[in-house]
C-alpha cells in the first residue's frame, strides 16, 4: 500500500496562489491521500473558486477568521494520513516531494525529515534565487537540534515532512499568536523527543513576494513583537521542561534580550511579557555585554556575506542551486533566471 500522506494548507484572501499550490499538491508523483485546504474567513470567494475547481478531489474547510494556528488546527484534527504535510497556500514543491521523503522516514523510522528550501521572488514562469539554497546538507553534528534552533538556526514547515504520531504527541498549535506560531510549535515537536532525518533529493520553493500572509505580514508590527516575545518566553519554558540547557546559551540569551528591548521600545504596556523577558534573562550571569554581543554579530554576518555571498549561517548549510535543482524547477514549468 502507497504511504498515505494528508497535506493541510491553511488560507486567507490567497486566491489564485492558493489554487496554484493545490495543482502543486495534486501533480506530485506520490499522490497525496488527501488535500486538506482551511479557509481562514477569506472574503475572495476563493473557499467557493477551489471547490468548483477541484471538486471531490480536495476538501475545503472554512472557519472564521481566526489566525493560521486556529487553521492549522482544524485541518490537523481531520486529517487521517501516518504522514502530515503543513504547506502554506503560496509555496511550492517539486514533484517528488512527498515521494522522497516519505520514502527517507519509513527507510529511516524517522519522525521528522527535512530538505534543501530556496527563498526565491516569481515573475511570471521566471524563478531567481535570494542568494542560496538554504539546507543544501543536514545541521552540523556539533549541536543538537533543540541547541541549533534555539541559538542560530530557523526552518519553514513547507521542506519537512512529519509523521502524525509526532504531532499528536505534541499537540496542537497556539492560537493566540498571528506570527512565529509555527516557531513555537516547531520547539514542542522537538522537545517531544522525535528522530530527524535529512533528504536532499527534493525542493521547496518559499515565496518571498508578499500576498498577505496568513502568517499576519499585513499586520501591525507591535503585533509580531508580541507574537515573538510570547515565542520566546514559550521556547525557553520547553527546553527547561525537558532539562535541555540550550535556553542558557549566551545566542539564546540575546534572543530573549531582543525581544525583551523591542517590547520595552514599542509595547511598554505589555508588563507581563516584559517581566517574563527580564526574569529569563536574568537568570543567567552574562560573559559578555549585549551591545558587545550584538555588534559580534553583525560583524560575522557582513563577514560571511564578503566570503560566501549570503549571510546565512553555519547550520542552514547554503549553497548555490545545483543542476539538480534547476532541472526540479524546470518541472514545475519555471526557469531558474
Amino acid at each position: 500500500m502507497s504511504p498515505k500522506v494528508s497535506v493541510v494548507i491553511p488560507s486567507f484572501n490567497r486566491w489564485p496562489l492558493v489554487a496554484e499550490t493545490v495543482e502543486n499538491m495534486l501533480g506530485q508523483s506520490l499522490p497525496p491521500h488527501e488535500v486538506i485546504v482551511v479557509d481562514d474567513g477569506s472574503s475572495d470567494g476563493s473557499a467557493g473558486l477551489l471547490r468548483d475547481r477541484f471538486g471531490d478531489r480536495i476538501r475545503v474547510i472554512e472557519q472564521a477568521n481566526q489566525g493560521p494556528g486556529a487553521a492549522r488546527n482544524a485541518g490537523l484534527k481531520v486529517a487521517t494520513g501516518e504522514f502530515i504535510h503543513l504547506m502554506d497556500s503560496d509555496d511550492l514543491v517539486s514533484r517528488n516531494k512527498l515521494e522522497t521523503q516519505t520514502e527517507a522516514l519509513i527507510r529511516s523510522g524517522g519522525d521528522i525529515v527535512y530538505g534543501p528550501w530556496a527563498p526565491v521572488y516569481f515573475n511570471g514562469r521566471n524563478v531567481s534565487l535570494k542568494d542560496h539554497v538554504l539546507q543544501q546538507r543536514p545541521l552540523p553534528a556539533d549541536r543538537d537540534g533543540i541547541t541549533w534552533y534555539m541559538t542560530d538556526w530557523a526552518i519553514v514547515f513547507q521542506t519537512m515532512l512529519v509523521r502524525r504520531s509526532l504531532i499528536e504527541r505534541a499537540g496542537f498549535y497556539r492560537t493566540d499568536m498571528w506570527s512565529s506560531d509555527d516557531t513555537e510549535y516547531f520547539m514542542r515537536l522537538l522537545t517531544a523527543s522525535p528522530k530527524l532525518a535529512f533528504d536532499e533529493r527534493a525542493l521547496t520553493l518559499y515565496r518571498l513576494d508578499d500576498h498577505g500572509k496568513v502568517t499576519g505580514s499585513g499586520r501591525p508590527s507591535t503585533r509580531k513583537m508580541v507574537d515573538w516575545a510570547k515565542t520566546v518566553i514559550a521556547n525557553v519554558e520547553h527546553a527547561e521542561r525537558i532539562g535541555h540547557a540550550a535556553w542558557r546559551h549566551p545566542q539564546s540569551r540575546m534572543r530573549v534580550q531582543n525581544a525583551l528591548e523591542d517590547l520595552l521600545g514599542n509595547c511598554p504596556d505589555e508588563r507581563e511579557l516584559i517581566e517574563q523577558l527580564t526574569a529569563i534573562r536574568d537568570a543567567i550571569p552574562a560573559s559578555a555585554g549585549f551591545p558587545m554581543r550584538r555588534r559580534l554579530g553583525q560583524l560575522r554576518a557582513g563577514l560571511r556575506r564578503r566570503l560566501n555571498g549570503s549571510r546565512w549561517s553555519r547550520p542552514y548549510q547554503a549553497g548555490p542551486f545545483q543542476p539538480f535543482q534547476k532541472q526540479l524547477v524546470e518541472e514545475l514549468g519555471f526557469a531558474v533566471a
